[in-house]
């Protein structure tokens, strides 16, 4: 399960930040965006607390 919005910051492509739950159960952060069709990884990290505060509730 994953929340996924668009980036508005992002110039020159469009960009998606996803908040979803990785293997080990941590909150995961991921940037990506559709090159080709083809979803391509930008950035990813674990989330802190002010990212998972707003969300956790949909989890």
């Amino acid at each position: 399960y994953a929340l996924t919005r668009e980036d508005t910051d992002s110039l020159g492509e469009t960009r998606f930040v996803s908040l979803g739950i990785g293997g080990k159960g941590r909150v995961l952060v991921v940037v990506w965006t559709l090159r080709d069709d083809t979803p391509r990884l930008i950035s990813a990290w674990k989330a802190n607390q002010p990212q998972i505060g707003g969300n956790e509730q949909q989890f």
